[in-house]
């Protein structure tokens, strides 16, 4: 009898034993991006959230070979959205979250009063580009 991909002899495949686990490419990205976010979260209620998070989704590979890819599997269409986001964090949008006061970072909000006040400023500056505007405590 010949050997094949398909059947590789009467036996069948050589099976040591099933492993499941939650480490993956996606997990990794989303797991990743819970660990930026956490250095970043001044609120002990959001940095309450993201530990839950990340022991729901339990213990991920220290680093992954592969490059995390780009789509959710159809299946999963509803993660989609999460994935790109933790995707964008990862990646760190190009710049370092710590060292920039003034970031406006698509995709998230980490203080809405104050994007609200930068708002504001930066519109009342370009309505008024002949005023100084400034911002008072």
């Amino acid at each position: 009898m010949t050997k094949s991909a398909v059947n590789p002899n009467e036996d069948g495949f050589l099976q040591s034993g099933a492993v499941f686990d939650r480490g993956n490419e996606y997990n990794y990205v989303i797991g990743k991006a819970i660990s930026l976010l956490q250095l970043e979260a001044n609120d002990s209620d959001l940095r309450r959230l993201l530990q839950a998070a990340e022991r729901d989704l339990g213990k991920q590979p220290p680093s992954m070979r592969r490059i995390a890819p780009r789509q959710v599997p159809p299946r999963h269409r509803q993660w989609q959205n999460l994935y790109e986001l933790c995707l964008a964090v990862t990646k760190g949008f190009g710049i370092g979250l710590q060292d920039r006061k003034d970031l406006l970072a698509p995709g998230f909000l980490l203080r809405t009063a104050e994007a609200w006040e930068s708002l504001i400023l930066l519109a009342a500056r370009a309505a008024l580009p002949d005023k100084r505007v400034i911002k008072r405590s």
